[in-house]
């Protein structure tokens, strides 16, 4: 079974007959995809032109046409669906309205690290974006869950170094460590 850290907290399992297993490394959640559904983040997943939720199964969000066009940049922010398009917008999923530019993001279990314009900010879709730093061209940017409130972010390429930030979502704050 091939799996990966997805999204700072989640380990991905392929499953043998197709489809997927999301496993919160935190709260020891865990999801099966059916092959005819992608992840979203979270108990997030898309199913034809709507969302769902494996924790509240009444939920159904229809879904623009272009947001399921642009399945793989779709994720959660909050509770509300996004998606980022090929002109570097992120966009409400329901609507496509405009709400950011983002060159990338990474999705973690709270929100989204946005990097734009050389600059990398964290949002969780309701309070003021918050800066974490400075980012040079095409480095990466790896999430991972350290406690019940902290992500530790690690910045740039293994081969030319790296930097590392501890964002705290209660604090709001991003520190250099």
């Amino acid at each position: 079974v091939d799996a990966s850290m997805s999204a700072g907290e989640y380990i991905r399992r392929d499953l043998p007959d197709g489809r997927e297993e999301f496993e919160n490394i935190w709260t020891g959640e865990r999801w099966i995809l059916e092959k005819d559904e992608d992840w979203m983040g979270g108990p997030y997943f898309l199913r034809g032109n709507h969302a769902f939720s494996f924790r509240d199964p009444g939920l159904k969000i229809e879904l623009s046409a272009n947001a399921v066009k642009n399945w793989l940049g779709l994720w959660m922010l909050g509770k509300r669906p996004v998606y980022r398009d090929n002109d570097y917008v992120v966009r409400d999923a329901r609507t496509d309205d405009a709400l950011f530019s983002a060159e990338v993001i990474w999705p973690c279990g709270v929100g989204l690290v946005v990097e734009y314009k050389g600059k990398l900010h964290f949002t969780d879709g309701v309070r003021e974006d918050l800066y974490i730093g400075d980012v040079e061209f095409n480095e990466i940017t790896q999430v991972l869950r350290v406690s019940e409130t902290e992500y530790s972010l690690r910045v740039g390429l293994r081969v030319t170094g790296c930097r590392y930030f501890l964002l705290d979502t209660a604090m709001w704050t991003a520190t250099r460590v």
